[in-house]
């Protein structure tokens, strides 16, 4: 698995790398499927293969039909890690609706039904 990391942080590198020769171009005009450079579209590939064989030395899928999939699969694992993270603390220790003055003000204006005026 540690080569599959080098691997993936070389071609990472490659992908700066030819961003690099093109630092007057925003990312907007870089990433556009149209006019995408060719040099970053080869960089960007060979990332996408390097990312895909580590993952089927994780076990996952030995190919992806299309780059949806890819994604998918990347939400799925991203899920999964982001799932054992601790809840972040509510800025409401007792819930919204019953949080002391603070709740019964936001009681108070949420039960307007406000108009916009032109």
């Amino acid at each position: 698995m540690q080569k599959a990391q080098e691997a993936i942080e070389k071609e990472v590198q490659a992908v700066l790398d030819a961003r690099t020769q093109f630092a007057a171009s925003s990312l907007a005009d870089l990433y556009d499927p149209l006019t995408m450079p060719p040099a970053l579209l080869k960089a960007h590939q060979r990332l996408d293969a390097a990312v895909d064989k580590a993952h089927q030395l994780a076990g996952g899928p030995r190919a992806y039909a299309n780059d949806a999939a890819r994604v998918a699969f990347l939400f799925t694992l991203y899920q999964r890690i982001t799932s054992l993270l601790p809840a972040a603390a509510s800025p409401y220790p007792y819930g919204k609706k019953s949080c002391g003055i603070t709740g019964s003000i936001y009681n108070f204006f949420s039960s307007f039904q406000l108009k916009r005026v032109e």
